[in-house]
């Protein structure tokens, strides 16, 4: 249900409010009440159930206009369709979930590998010797501390099933 108000907010489409009954009928409805039996399922069931339903009230919101012209039937349209817009937008709120976990992630790390990475990242990036200077390590430390870091961070991220 989620889904559809972010797609009708996308598309400027009406409030999803009948998206959602319609959901709820055809979720309830006899010929998908076998579908939705088994109880581990349930979950991914309804999801799928709620985007084909969303997508099909978009794809009713499109507008076809008939022409003869030519070069208009050539034309590449500049508006992605509604599942280009779902699945942009399911990817975006996938990385910015991502980003998240990475932050909160990149905070539980030690102090000195946080310090160290943020020196890092800067931009522009700083010269090892004034990382040294700054954080008191040996120039030749760096790239070995910064790896195993970045190995802390990247066990983390997989250890909570966060993926690339």
């Amino acid at each position: 249900a989620r889904w559809c108000g972010r797609w009708c907010a996308r598309t400027g489409s009406p409030t999803p409010t009948g998206t959602r009954s319609t959901w709820w009928i055809r979720s309830a409805s006899p010929s998908t009440s076998d579908a939705s039996a088994n109880p581990t399922r349930l979950g991914s069931w309804l999801a799928s159930t709620a985007r084909n339903e969303c997508l099909r009230t978009l794809r009713s919101l499109s507008r076809l206009t008939v022409t003869s012209d030519p070069h208009l039937l050539d034309r590449v349209s500049e508006e992605s369709t509604p599942e280009q817009a779902v699945l942009e937008s399911e990817e975006a709120a996938a990385q910015s979930e991502r980003i998240r976990r990475l932050w909160q992630e990149f905070e539980e790390l030690g102090d000195r590998c946080r310090q160290l990475l943020r020196v890092l990242i800067a931009s522009p990036p700083p010269s090892y010797q004034e990382v040294s200077a700054a954080l008191g390590v040996a120039v030749g430390s760096i790239g070995p501390l910064r790896q195993r870091c970045l190995r802390r961070l990247r066990a983390r991220l997989d250890a909570r099933g966060t993926t690339r």
